[in-house]
């Protein structure tokens, strides 16, 4: 699998081999915030890929059979440990904002629980309660993995996000300007003792074709020939390739298997970060302000961050994400998208109804630039008419 070649338009540059050279192969994420600039931190193509890691390396040296996800959910995050046979069960958000876990629930759920609790921070907010469940995990021997995969620098009391369960799993493409990136934190190294040997045995570097399709897709988001909002099974149909829509990306290259590239490694070092989370904090104010200055709170999510947030986007409750995106693209406002709007297959949604009106309701903007008052205006004026 690893050397079969696909598409021959994309095997032109071999762009492994020439950035090889160009990267320090040992320190190159020593510049990124904590705790991904950690020696215990494993680099992988997506957040996905991360996340398949650990549940296979769970499952093969401890028996790990059980696993509890959030019901607000993209689908993406659950797709591993369906493929590798895990037992998945949900718990409930506490309301249809906010994006904060419903502590009473997740606990009654957790009585008598033995294996893994997947815990999102949802666009970088972070979970108020985390001490409270790390905690409780602890004492009854449950495997907690933070979902970062919004995060970048992001802290809480004074702690870095993705420290206080046993793993925890980024999206560095989600975050900064990288045409793939994901990473595994591994805080707890007494669960799995040999990881090392599972990676040599199962997991390997993407080939130049698999990253040169990445790096076209991403600069034709860029680049503007493909609309933010589209769906990547829409994308990657533009290079003629197949994708499940929540399935391994680039499944026909490796799939989960697949390692970070050479071209990220050296891409990681020039990224100066903190200024793009500072950046996303001051456009997610600016947003704020602007809303509460219409008279338009009553759409709000999250009306205030914490200090050590850089939420990934500013949320916007519309009740209909997908109709309100496409009354607004009408006016050339693409800057926006519906967040999670597909209603995945994995679980019953009639049963989780404060995360069905998220999932239908929520529309968000961008943070990593603010998309100017002209824009608000006519998203303020489709607000006042609902």
């Amino acid at each position: 699998m690893k050397n079969q070649t696909y598409n021959k338009n994309l095997t032109i540059l071999d762009t492994e081999s020439v950035v090889e050279h160009w990267q320090n192969k040992r320190y190159f994420n020593f510049g990124l915030p904590a705790p991904l600039n950690r020696k215990n931190t494993h680099f992988f193509l997506y957040g996905r890929n991360a996340l398949y890691a650990v549940l296979y390396a769970l499952k093969k040296e401890k028996g790990v059979k059980n696993i509890l996800f959030p019901a607000y959910s993209c689908g993406d995050e659950i797709q591993p440990a369906i493929s590798l046979k895990y037992d998945v069960q949900f718990y409930k958000l506490a309301t249809q904002r906010n994006f904060q876990i419903d502590l009473e629930n997740l606990l009654k759920i957790l009585k008598g629980f033995k294996g893994v609790l997947v815990v999102t921070h949802y666009l970088g907010f972070v979970q108020r309660d985390m001490n409270t469940i790390s905690n409780f995990c602890k004492k009854n021997d449950i495997i907690l993995i933070e979902d970062c995969a919004h995060c970048l620098g992001t802290r809480h009391k004074n702690k870095a996000v993705g420290t206080f369960g046993d793993y925890s799993i980024f999206s560095l493409r989600k975050n900064m300007p990288l045409p793939h990136g994901g990473a595994l934190v591994i805080n707890n190294n007494s669960l799995v003792k040999n990881f090392e040997k599972i990676l040599e045995k199962i997991f390997y570097k993407p080939s130049s074709e698999a990253v040169n399709l990445d790096l076209f897709v991403f600069l034709g988001y860029k680049l503007g020939f493909l609309q933010h909002g589209m769906d990547i099974t829409e994308a990657l149909g533009k290079f003629s390739i197949k994708q499940s829509l929540h399935g391994p990306r680039l499944g026909i290259y490796g799939g989960y298997n697949l390692l970070l590239s050479n071209l990220a490694k050296a891409i990681l070092p020039y990224i100066d970060w903190s200024k793009l989370i500072i950046a996303k904090r001051k456009n997610y104010q600016r947003y704020l302000d602007y809303f509460k200055r219409k008279k338009l709170q009553h759409f709000l999510v999250i009306d205030e961050i914490l200090n050590g947030e850089y939420p990934m986007y500013f949320p916007i409750y519309v009740k209909d994400s997908e109709i309100f995106y496409k009354k607004i693209k009408r006016h050339n406002v693409s800057d926006t998208q519906p967040f999670w709007s597909h209603m995945h297959k994995f679980l019953r949604w009639k049963l989780f109804e404060k995360e069905v009106i998220l999932k239908k309701g929520i529309l968000v903007l961008p943070t990593s630039y603010f998309i100017g008052e002209k824009k608000l205006e006519i998203i303020a004026k489709e607000l006042f008419s609902l």
